[in-house]
């Protein structure tokens, strides 16, 4: 077993899951194709995911559109809604008891 993509557990299996826990307001944000989650449940602008992936991860930004989206989604900042056919989605919304409206979502399925 090992980390192949940061913040993404990974194992050999053909399955495929996705689980993410954040505030409803950064949910909504994001649904609404806002900005991206990061690995702190902040809502963060395309362009600060292109400067994070070029200054933290030294990774060079393709100029084609479609290299530049795959690159993105490598690194986890992609709307999960749009990883195609073939996996079930789900969407849990919680209030803790502090009050807290959360937002519990991903996906699974066979790849």
């Amino acid at each position: 077993m090992k980390q192949i993509r940061r913040c993404v557990f990974e194992t050999n299996s053909s399955s495929t899951h996705s689980l993410s826990i954040v505030s409803k307001e950064v949910y909504e944000k994001f649904k609404n194709g806002e900005g991206y989650i990061d690995e702190d449940d902040n809502l963060i602008t395309r362009e600060d995911v292109l400067k994070e992936l070029k200054s933290r991860y030294k990774v060079e930004i393709p100029e084609d559109e479609d290299e530049l989206e795959e690159l993105i989604r490598d690194y986890g900042y992609y709307d999960y809604y749009n990883y195609g056919d073939g996996y079930e989605d789900f969407e849990y919304n919680y209030k803790t008891p502090n009050g807290d409206e959360i937002v519990i979502f991903g996906y699974h399925g066979w790849s």
